[in-house]
């Protein structure tokens, strides 16, 4: 999509060129946080993940080809893995809860930023949630998020340096 500055014109456009450099060398997936309904003991982590090349225009299984998957998980114990903030009186940060942060306002500005009822930070929730674990090298791993948990989020990233590769 193009945009030229939102103002109306009665020019007509009659062509548009677009240039681009390089390939897309990763993708990112982050999943919503799976519920189990109570506190489980987590087992292990299993994917399959297939590498292909494109060979004279056609695609092929290659094992050799060099593509990375990274997989991480977190686990938690409410349903949302960020922290929400608003600014106070005092220019303060007040944690929230995520309706109060988006019912409050948006600072359009540098200066309405630390103003009372403003939105302030968005973090990952420290306090109910693990950080990211390391990457999984062997899909049958045990996760190493804490157990005890009601809450398990994944992600991960596909990795490649290669244009031809996926």
């Amino acid at each position: 999509r193009f945009r030229f500055g939102g103002a109306k014109s009665t020019d007509l456009l009659s062509e548009i060129k677009a240039f681009g450099k390089g390939f897309p060398a990763e993708g990112r997936y982050l999943s919503q946080p799976h519920a189990f309904g109570q506190p489980v003991s987590f087992g292990q982590v299993t994917w399959n993940f297939t590498k292909y090349r494109l060979i004279a225009g056609q695609v092929v299984e290659d094992p050799t080809a060099p593509v990375q998957f990274t997989l991480r998980t977190r686990s938690g114990t409410d349903a949302d893995p960020q922290a929400y903030y608003v600014f106070d009186e005092l220019g303060r940060q007040r944690e929230v809860d995520r309706d109060a942060y988006f019912a409050a306002t948006p600072p359009k500005t540098s200066v309405e930023v630390g103003l009372p009822d403003f939105r302030g930070a968005r973090t990952d929730d420290v306090g109910n949630w693990n950080a990211w674990s390391i990457a999984y090298p062997h899909s049958g791993d045990q996760i190493r998020s804490s157990d005890g948990r009601q809450f398990l989020q994944f992600s991960f990233e596909i990795t490649t340096r290669d244009p031809l590769a996926f």
